[in-house]
């Protein structure tokens, strides 16, 4: 199985660089191929999400680490997975991971969602719009 970027024309999908290009070569035209389609991160989301990390902890004394917040977040905004203790049958909350490799754009966007929300619920006490914004300024994507 090979990975090659593909982008959406007004036709369908096509090749979207010289490396997909010369993998769609190997197929006959009409061969019917199967494919996990998926978009890609952006990198700019990324920044966004660790900017609004660093933000949450340099305003709030109950984490120890940005690494922390990062974790917490995840918990909190329901990215994570229960485990059982079959011995107590305490429940415990282990964060999902967030790299590239375990979300796409429109997954991760979803978790986004979900952490600034949290963070303007139960940890900064403001608006979502107000935590965005300051985030963008912070990127260096404010207008």
């Amino acid at each position: 199985m090979t990975d090659v970027t593909l982008v959406r024309t007004l036709s369908g999908l096509a090749p979207a660089d010289d490396h997909a290009r010369e993998v769609l070569r190997r197929w006959n035209v009409g061969e019917q191929l199967r494919a996990d389609i998926r978009k890609p991160r952006s990198l700019r989301t990324l920044r966004r999400y660790w900017a609004l990390v660093r933000l949450t902890y340099e305003n709030c004394e109950q984490f120890k680490s940005e690494q922390q917040v990062h974790q917490y977040l995840k918990i909190r905004a329901g990215h994570c997975t229960p485990i059982v203790s079959k011995a107590t049958g305490e429940v415990f909350l282990v964060p999902d991971s967030i790299s590239y490799d375990r979300l796409d754009e429109t997954e991760f966007r979803a978790v986004w969602e979900r952490v600034v929300q949290v963070v303007a619920d139960e940890i900064l006490g403001t608006g979502v719009p107000e935590i965005e914004a300051e985030i963008m300024r912070i990127v260096g994507l404010a207008p």
